[in-house]
């Protein structure tokens, strides 16, 4: 099995290193960092974030030269995070209202955000359909015509992506799969037909700028990402 992720984060280069007894991160003492900080403390390291945006990018890049990366800022919406981030190139993902108000804070245009997620309300549609971001994930049926009624009511134009169900398990423990019918995510064949009618019959409100996959978390075979992309 080829896998997707490095798993050992002692072997990340100078990152994390122990030295007579002592954990140091990039170097600096994590004893230090506790006393003039204190105690719990979440330490990143700007290096490593720079690091990993590039490697991902360059990686992706080597065979489609226009890949944009984005980050999922629910996982981290630390402020200078996120700003190391968008200053390495990175695009970012958004799961409410919130967390776009954040990411713009942090310096990212609406044009470098998608709005992902399965319960969005009229209120946070409206918020991004307004500032125009790149692109909202749909989930379903019923959120395509909730983002139509929003835009129609503001006479603007969406760009959307629609999530499709592959039928593909990631090998992730069966609660985490999502590219299958069994979970709650994405639209079937028939109701993505369905979904692409509606696109095309709102045309001034809707745009429909590709597709939203997902198979799962904690996948780390990539035998099954190249079946998805398949």
């Amino acid at each position: 099995m080829s896998y997707a992720v490095a798993l050992h984060p002692w072997k990340r280069g100078s990152f994390l290193k122990s030295s007579n007894n002592q954990l140091t991160i990039d170097g600096v003492s994590s004893i230090q960092l506790v006393e003039e900080f204190g105690s719990p403390l979440f330490v990143y390291s700007e290096k490593v974030l720079r690091n990993n945006a590039n490697q991902i990018t360059t990686s992706f890049r080597r065979v489609h030269a226009s890949t944009t990366v984005c980050f999922a800022c629910k996982s981290n919406t630390n402020i200078s995070v996120l700003r190391v981030l968008r200053s390495s190139g990175i695009g970012v993902e958004v799961n409410s209202v919130g967390e776009f108000f954040k990411v713009k804070e942090a310096g990212y245009t609406p044009s470098e955000v998608v709005f992902n997620g399965v319960a969005k309300l009229h209120t946070e549609l409206e918020a991004v359909i307004r500032d125009d971001i790149k692109s909202i994930n749909v989930d379903s049926l019923g959120e395509l015509r909730r983002i139509l009624e929003v835009a129609k009511a503001i006479d603007k134009q969406a760009g959307i992506s629609l999530r499709i169900i592959p039928e593909i398990k990631g090998g992730a423990t069966a609660g985490w799969e999502t590219g299958t019918a069994a979970s709650k995510f994405g639209m079937t064949r028939e109701e993505l037909n369905e979904a692409i009618a509606l696109i095309c019959d709102s045309t001034s409100h809707v745009k429909l700028k590709g597709v939203h996959v997902h198979i799962g978390t904690q996948v780390n075979d990539i035998s099954a990402f190249e079946k998805e992309a398949q």
